[in-house]
């Protein structure tokens, strides 16, 4: 997906480079995250499976997604989380246990939204959001 499909712009985070990955980190990224992430032909794949579809946006590192995802294994869950290291800490978990039901926007949540039909979630999660600007994170705005 890319920032051209919609006017939004992004402005709340930096995607930037890690550090160095390990060979397990690396592994996941090349060859899972892919296979996880969400693009045009899985977002055809998740319309048309007429199950219910789940979204979080901001997962962190996956927990609470991991969880949900395993206990409702006939539903969809979208993930949204910019921050790559996180993302590859839930392709971990996910490639560990072999759930099919989780899918990976390793970018921003309005990207998605942008290629999506209106109402076309269940459920929405949002935990722990960050209300207000701290100067800690100038940087990254």
């Amino acid at each position: 997906m890319n920032s051209q499909n919609t006017a939004h712009k992004i402005a709340s985070f930096t995607k930037r480079g890690t550090r160095k990955l390990s060979s397990r980190k690396k592994f996941l990224k090349d060859e899972i995250l892919p296979k996880l992430a969400i693009n045009d032909l899985t977002i055809k794949q998740i319309l048309e499976s007429n199950k219910t579809i789940n979204l979080e946006i901001g997962f962190g590192s996956g927990e609470f997604l991991f969880s949900v995802a395993q206990e409702n294994p006939d539903e969809i869950f979208i993930g949204c989380e910019p921050f790559e290291m996180g993302a590859l800490q839930l392709v971990d978990k996910i490639e560990k246990s072999g759930l099919t039901n989780i899918f990976i926007l390793n970018d921003d949540v309005f990207l998605l939204l942008a290629k999506m039909p209106d109402n076309i979630f269940s459920t929405i999660y949002i935990l722990f959001p960050d209300p207000w600007p701290k100067k800690k994170h100038h940087k990254r705005r």
